[in-house]
């Protein structure tokens, strides 16, 4: 009778177990794929952005995703030791069962999968039926940190790393201390009585700790007893793998394992952190505006400042307003993002792909630009402050309306860029090739050099010279209307042929100058007498053209999208075009000699030298202006002057063959 009671006791005790770690699994299960499912859906855009969040499935309710994959790994390790810990001692009833019942084809067995697997071990499927509690048991939750660890590694963040490298290996230790026990449950019936305890008792002579003997026993045999499961180590192993890359890659530029790591991929998507209301955009439209238009106003652009963003891809991404300040972006690619009113103040940009990319009135200071990949960017607008784009060739560059300031421009090869509107402070322009640009409305506002510089054909209507030396630069048919130009000296310059219309010139020092065809319809001169300048054919009648330029500025009174953003610069060339309207259809004239001095030869080529001495950028301006009417002429006077300054201008000669950009024999 007691054996029947023991038996019945054991079968529902079995059962009754076998109930609750079926449900208990089911849950575990559920909540498992649920983590899984949210894992898998966090896309790299909200990984990008610090303060974006992820939506529970069914539920719709928003985490903070930072700090979900702060906690998730502490959830599953909780819920993984909580399934293990009960299949533990449900695995003793199943041992006692086992003991009390001959059931050897199971039929008494509570259909759960760990039953048939502990308690029926020579079932015809158990191979298969140990691969599925293994891989659901065992693997799915390290498997599933891992993922999380390997997914948010593209954030690189060391310390997140860090914390889930830790957590993967919290997990494999449990394993390693639970798993063997499921399989072998008696393990944990293996201790010593009290008595057995208190009899092999020793102290320690010296150190007041008392150590048993029977506790040493039980700890030799529990690590004796504990399979270490290799499969746990695997996990750790990988986690440590990912760990060490992000080290590697955090603390080195990151190329030698760039391959060995995720990296985010956010291409063509819109990345701003709130969007403009309705009644702003209803509110553009009503004004004639685009809904880009508004959203380049009012959107709030995401922070990545200080960020490492390197090798992530944004080509084709809508970043607007974005802050991307002493961000590192050295391998990341722009290529046809539009950056409006980003900044990138002292961002890291080595390597970083800009191939056509649309920048307008983005702020790009302090950056080592020359050492990105570059291509046709639009920086219209742009606010670009302490660059060095000395000797770069800026291909399909826009740069209307933008905003220099001690931006190095040495060199440079401009050629044929648009610069409608821009401002210049304090650049260095020596030696620069603006050939054919359009300068309309220019302003040199203070300290800007262009000695040396190649202007011919350039549109410089309307343009402000105040605040530039354009000593030696080669203005040959340039168009020069309604310019303003005061300066103390203007020496060297090739004017041939240029358009001077409705200018206002005062100029202290004017001379050394090749005027040739120069056309003075309503000029303006108020300085002393020029000297040393050489012309011919001059031309008083042709009242030049400022149609281009007015056309080019109501475009941009009309055109929101291209208005220039300072406004204080849109109606002083305005203010230009229309004093110079009244100055060309003004019937007062000046006589050439009274501005431009008498035309001599000597005089002149005396001037060019004593000019050509004074620096190596004027010297390699005149060397490079061909102002003669035939090219025999021009090589005989430019190896008078290559011999004159070998002779007396040692210095600036030596100069000039070191530098190499003109070829001197």
């Amino acid at each position: 009778m007691s054996e029947l009671k023991n038996h019945i006791a054991h079968f529902w005790a079995f059962n009754n177990s076998s109930v609750e770690n079926a449900k208990s699994t089911l849950y575990y299960l559920v909540f498992m794929f649920y983590l899984l499912l949210i894992v898998v859906s966090t896309s790299d855009a909200m990984i990008l952005i610090p303060s974006s969040t992820v939506k529970l499935p069914v539920l719709g309710v928003p985490l903070p995703l930072w700090e979900f994959y702060l906690i998730v790994p502490l959830l599953v390790i909780m819920l993984h030791f909580n399934l293990l810990y009960n299949l533990i001692q449900h695995s003793k009833k199943v041992h006692c069962y086992q003991q009390t019942e001959n059931d050897p084809d199971g039929l008494t067995v509570f259909p759960l999968v760990v039953n048939f697997v502990l308690a029926n071990k020579k079932t015809p499927n158990g191979m298969f039926l140990k691969l599925v509690m293994w891989v659901l048991v065992f693997a799915f939750p390290p498997v599933l940190l891992c993922f999380i660890q390997w997914q948010f590694s593209a954030y690189h963040s060391a310390s997140m790393t860090i914390w889930h490298f830790f957590s993967i290996m919290l997990d494999a230790l449990v394993l390693m201390f639970t798993w063997h026990k499921i399989f072998n449950p008696t393990l944990r019936n293996n201790e010593p009585s009290k008595e057995n305890e208190a009899n092999d008792s020793e102290e320690k002579p010296g150190k007041g700790i008392k150590v048993t003997k029977a506790r040493l026993g039980q700890l030799k045999m529990t690590f004796k007893a504990m399979k270490v499961s290799w499969w746990a180590m695997i996990f750790v192993g990988f986690a440590f793998f990912n760990l060490i890359v992000l080290l590697i890659f955090k603390n080195t530029d990151g190329h030698s394992v760039r391959y060995l790591m995720p990296h985010l991929n956010v291409n063509n998507q819109v990345l701003i952190k709130a969007e403009p209301s309705d009644q702003i955009i209803q509110r553009f439209i009503a004004l004639g505006k685009s809904k880009e238009e508004a959203y380049c106003e009012y959107a709030r652009g995401i922070n990545l400042s200080g960020r490492d963003l390197r090798f992530c891809n944004f080509s084709g991404a809508y970043l607007v307003n974005v802050n991307l300040t002493k961000a590192d972006l050295r391998g990341a690619d722009f290529s046809s993002a539009d950056l409006h009113g980003g900044n990138l103040t002292e961002a890291n940009i080595e390597n970083t792909k800009f191939h056509y990319p649309k920048m307008h009135y983005v702020t790009l200071a302090k950056v080592n630009w020359r050492k990105a990949a570059h291509k046709g960017a639009d920086l219209r607008n742009a606010i670009l402050k302490e660059l060095d784009w000395s000797k770069l060739k800026l291909e399909n560059y826009n740069l209307e309306g933008a905003i220099f300031e001690k931006v190095n421009l040495e060199n440079a090869d401009l050629q044929r860029l648009p610069f409608t509107g821009a401002v210049f402070k304090e650049c260095y322009l020596k030696g620069a090739k603006l050939n054919k640009a359009i300068l309309y409305g220019v302003t040199f506002s203070e300290n800007n050099s262009l000695d040396g510089a190649m202007l011919t054909e350039a549109q410089l209507q309307g343009s402000n010279l105040n605040g530039v030396s354009l000593n030696g630069a080669d203005l040959s048919k340039a168009s020069l209307e309604g310019v303003i130009w005061q300066r103390d000296t203007v020496q060297g310059v090739n004017l041939r042929n240029a358009n001077l219309q409705g200018a206002q010139l005062e100029i202290s020092t004017f001379k050394g100058n090749f005027l040739a065809g120069i056309g003075l319809k309503g000029l303006e001169a108020k300085a002393t007498k020029g000297q040393g300048n050489y012309y011919y054919d001059i031309d008083s009648t042709n009242t030049g053209s400022l149609k281009k330029l007015e056309q080019k500025f109501q475009k941009y009174n009309t055109n929101g999208h291209l208005d220039i953003h300072i406004k204080d610069v849109k109606e002083m060339v305005e203010e230009r075009i229309l004093a110079a309207k009244q100055r060309i259809g003004s019937t007062d004239s000046i006589a050439v000699s009274g501005y431009l001095g008498n035309s001599d030869g000597d005089d002149f080529i005396k001037a060019r030298r004593q000019a050509a001495c004074q620096n190596v950028y004027i010297a390699e301006g005149i060397l490079s202006q061909k102002p003669f009417n035939t090219q025999k002429e021009n090589e005989q006077k430019r190896q008078e002057l290559v011999d004159y300054l070998r002779n007396n201008c040692a210095l600036i000669y030596e100069k000039i063959v070191k530098r190499g950009v003109v070829k001197v024999n």
